[in-house]
């Protein structure tokens, strides 16, 4: 279907497949020492020198958590086949009429037309119906937490401002007895620029520390489902957010220079 070599497997040859990041790690790192595979008290010969990272039909999430492909005769012994896959590939000139009749088929299900078969679950899903879906939820989340986060950085970064525009009006007689003792225009504007970048900074500091070990934490929990990398957006949404910030900052800065110097 993707158009790859066949691969041919003997008798005590195998191929192991998994798309959960934990059991691709511990896998190559066992078959660099070993490629033998004990199963039932057989030895088996892995064919692949890495494990296959792929699922095995077309789904949302990064479900194939572990599957061995194995000689059909291992199966002789089993009478029960817990579930089955079908993948197809139709031609694009039906594309919209094929991706139709896939829906059509999760709709009888779900209405109860396949009750005579006995099946306790069936799907079926086009590669358009899950790219729309993940994009779709991709998109909802992404824009539910910019939503959110740049309300909280915006009333942040409101209640910093108006502390330090309110502390400018306090600090006039220190502003006066700097120039007093000789102090000129240009160092009381480097005060002023240096300590309302520090009161900016640490708030960002702190930000960028919580956000870089949430989004590790988030992305391993991600990837547990779904083969989805969210670096890219996480740093779109973080170069928006430090440039929203950077804007208070330097208007922040601004306002309190000139009450300063319009009052020394």
């Amino acid at each position: 279907l993707k158009g790859k070599k066949e691969i041919n497997l003997n008798k005590d040859e195998i191929l192991i497949m998994s798309t959960n990041n934990n059991m691709v790690k511990q896998a190559n790192e066992k078959l660099k020492n070993s490629k033998k595979f004990n199963i039932k008290g057989k030895e088996y010969l892995v064919k692949n020198n890495k494990i296959i990272d792929e699922n095995l039909a077309t789904y949302l999430l990064a479900d194939n958590v572990f599957t061995v492909i194995i000689s059909d005769e291992f199966l002789y012994d089993y009478n029960k086949i817990v579930y089955s896959i079908l993948n197809v590939m139709y031609s694009d000139k039906n594309r919209e009429e094929n991706n139709k009749k896939y829906r059509e088929i999760n709709k009888n299900y779900l209405d109860g037309k396949y009750k005579s078969l006995n099946i306790s679950y069936m799907g079926a899903f086009s590669k358009d119906d899950i790219y729309s879906h993940s994009k779709g939820g991709t998109t909802t989340v992404l824009f539910v937490g910019i939503y959110l986060g740049l309300v909280f950085l915006i009333t942040s970064m409101a209640v910093l401002a108006l502390q330090q525009l309110s502390e400018a009006s306090d600090s006039i007689e220190r502003y006066k007895a700097l120039k007093r003792i000789g102090a000129n225009s240009k160092m009381i504007d480097k005060t002023i620029f240096l300590q309302t970048f520090i009161y900016f900074a640490i708030p960002m500091i702190l930000a960028l520390i919580h956000s870089v070990i949430g989004i590790k934490v988030i992305s391993d929990y991600i990837e547990v489902f779904t083969k989805i990398d969210i670096s890219f957006s996480a740093l779109i949404t973080a170069l928006i957010f430090i440039v929203v910030y950077a804007g208070y900052f330097y208007t922040t800065y601004i306002g309190y220079k000139n009450i300063v110097e319009s009052n020394i």
